[in-house]
C-alpha cells in the first residue's frame, strides 16, 4: 500500500453495510478508506472503544439554534409558526450567522460529520464552507402569492451562482404545501438539486388543504395572504408535482406524520422519510408510523429539526429517543438511519454514512461499556449514555 495509508484499531468497528467487526481494522489513505479488516496489527489503536462512522443529522434549520423555546408547545401549530416568524422578523442578519455558528459548533461536539440544513436564505451554506463537517444546504422557497413567489426563486437563483465554488451540495426546501405555490414546486423540480418538502405535518395543514379552513387559513388571513390560488388541494398534489421532476435525485419528505402508509407506492426509490423524533414528541404527536413504512420499503432517516421545537441538536439523542419509542425495530435499522440512509437523502450515497472501502475516513469512537448487560455494540451505542471520545474527519482527528 502506499506510504501514506495507516490504520485504525478498534475493539468492535461497525461498517454499517456489513456486520460488526470484532478487533476491526480500517485502512485510510488520505481521506477515504481503502480497506477494512478483522484482526493483525495497525499503526493506532484506540483500544477498547466502538468505532462507527461519522453522524449524519438529516434534517435541521441552524439558523434557529438559541431560539427561546417555549417550555410548552403552542395551542396550534399556527401559533409556533407565528413565534419563528417572530423571532426572524427581529432578528439581525450578524444574530442570525451567530446562531448558525452556534449549531454548527454543536453539531461538532456531537459527532455529525454531514448535516442537511434548511436555509431560509442560504447563509449556511458560506458558513459551514472550511468547517470539518460535510453539509447540503437546502435554500428555502415560498411563496403565497405570485409576487414573494419570484422574489424566492430569483434569490435562489442568485444563491446558486454565488456558491456554485464550495463543496457544499446545494439543494431547494419548497417549504410546505401550506406555504408554497404550485408554480414554485415545479420550478424547484426542474432543478437538478437534492430536495427537501415538510409534508403531511400536522392536520391543520390537511385541514387546509382539504377544505380550505383552520388555524392555519386565520394565520394567512392575518398575513394578508388568503384568500390564496395555487396552494396544492391534497398531498397527492404535492406528490404528483414532486414526483414530475425528481426521480433521478434524492428526495426528503420531512415529518410525514400524517401521510397515509397506503401511499408507498406512489413514492419512488429516490424517496426518504425524514423523522424527527424528539420534535415528535414536545408536539404531542399521535404514534409515528415507522414499521409500516420500512415494510412498505421506504427509508427513513432521523434529524434533529431545530432549536424552535428541540433542546439540542444532538442525532444520537434522536436516535436513541426513537430506539425507546420503536422497539420491535432493530438497533442496525436505526444505526442506518443516522448513517446511510440521511447520507443517501443528502445526497452523499457512496461517499459517508459507512465505514467501507471508497467512503470518507470519518469516524467516531465510542468507550466500550464493560457494565452493560448489552452484548451488541449497536445496542450500546443506541441503549446507553456513552458519548464520543475520539472524531475522525477525512482521515485526521477533529
Amino acid at each position: 500500500m502506499d506510504a501514506a495509508t495507516w490504520s485504525l484499531k478498534a475493539r468492535w468497528v461497525l461498517p454499517v453495510l456489513t456486520p460488526p467487526v470484532e478487533n476491526g481494522v480500517i485502512e485510510i489513505a488520505g481521506d477515504k478508506i481503502v480497506g477494512v479488516r478483522q484482526g493483525g496489527g495497525a499503526t493506532v489503536d484506540l483500544g477498547d472503544v466502538i468505532l462507527l462512522p461519522g453522524l449524519v443529522n438529516a434534517h435541521t434549520h441552524l439558523d434557529l439554534t438559541g431560539f427561546p423555546r417555549p417550555e410548552e408547545p403552542p395551542a396550534t401549530f399556527a401559533d409556533w409558526i407565528r413565534l419563528v416568524i417572530r423571532h426572524r422578523l427581529r432578528e439581525s442578519p450578524e444574530q442570525r450567522w451567530e446562531s448558525i455558528r452556534a449549531g454548527i459548533s454543536q453539531s461538532l461536539r456531537h459527532g455529525v460529520a454531514l448535516l442537511g440544513d434548511i436555509s431560509s436564505d442560504g447563509s449556511s451554506a458560506r458558513l459551514l464552507a472550511g468547517q470539518p463537517i460535510g453539509s447540503t444546504v437546502y435554500h428555502e422557497v415560498l411563496g403565497v402569492n405570485a409576487r414573494r413567489a419570484d422574489q424566492t426563486r430569483e434569490a435562489a437563483l442568485a444563491w446558486v451562482q454565488e456558491t456554485s465554488g464550495l463543496e457544499t451540495v446545494r439543494g431547494l426546501s419548497p417549504h410546505a404545501p401550506y406555504s408554497t405555490r404550485h408554480d414554485l414546486f415545479a420550478w424547484a423540480v426542474s432543478r437538478c438539486e437534492p430536495i427537501q418538502v415538510h409534508l403531511a405535518e400536522t392536520p391543520e395543514e390537511m385541514e387546509l388543504m382539504a377544505r380550505g379552513t383552520g388555524p392555519l387559513v386565520e394565520m394567512l388571513r392575518e398575513l394578508d395572504l388568503w384568500p390564496a390560488t395555487g396552494l396544492p388541494g391534497s398531498i397527492g398534489e404535492v406528490l404528483d408535482w414532486l414526483a414530475a421532476g425528481t426521480k433521478a435525485r434524492p428526495l426528503g419528505l420531512v415529518h410525514a406524520n400524517w401521510l397515509p402508509v397506503s401511499m408507498a407506492s406512489r413514492l419512488g426509490s429516490n424517496v426518504t422519510i425524514i423523522h424527527c423524533p424528539r420534535t415528535h414528541r414536545w408536539f404531542g404527536r399521535d404514534p409515528f408510523h415507522a414499521s409500516q413504512w420500512m415494510k412498505a420499503g421506504v427509508p427513513l432517516a432521523l434529524g434533529t429539526d431545530g432549536e424552535a421545537c428541540n433542546r439540542d441538536l444532538d442525532i444520537l439523542a434522536e436516535a436513541r429517543e426513537f430506539a425507546l419509542r420503536h422497539n420491535l425495530i432493530s438497533p442496525q435499522s436505526i444505526l442506518e438511519m443516522i448513517t446511510l440512509n440521511g447520507a443517501a437523502v443528502l445526497g452523499w450515497r457512496g461517499r459517508a454514512g459507512a465505514l467501507v472501502t471508497g467512503h470518507f475516513a470519518d469516524a467516531l469512537a465510542f468507550p466500550v461499556d464493560s457494565a452493560s448487560p448489552r452484548s451488541c455494540p449497536v445496542e450500546q451505542v443506541l441503549g446507553g449514555l456513552q458519548k464520543p471520545c475520539r472524531f475522525l474527519w477525512r482521515g485526521r482527528w477533529r
